[in-house]
């Protein structure tokens, strides 16, 4: 279990009030992250070299995998995951319209 923030008391990521933290199994609190924007999924990696919008295009993009890998600075694996949807898979295709 994990002790996670509560997001419906309270959306302040600076808390630290102990009334506001409640057990949670991992995907609860992962969860909860996403309801309160500070997950760490997508561009916000610290390692992440491409934005949502690269990641559609690359899901478009009908080259051959190794010369959109070539075009977008990424190797050839990191295309394959990203055209199989194992990679950025909770970018899912209604999300394209918001951006």
């Amino acid at each position: 279990m994990h002790a996670a923030h509560a997001p419906a008391i309270c959306h302040s990521r600076d808390c630290v009030n102990p009334i506001h933290v409640r057990e949670a199994t991992p995907a609860e609190n992962h969860a909860d992250k996403v309801t309160d924007d500070t997950h760490n999924r997508g561009a916000r990696q610290w390692r992440s070299k491409l934005t949502e919008e690269q990641v559609f295009a690359i899901r478009e993009d009908s080259r051959r995998q190794w010369e959109i890998a070539a075009a977008f600075g990424i190797d050839q694996a990191t295309v394959s995951g990203i055209k199989s949807r194992k990679s950025w898979a909770w970018l899912g295709d209604a999300m394209k319209e918001r951006l």
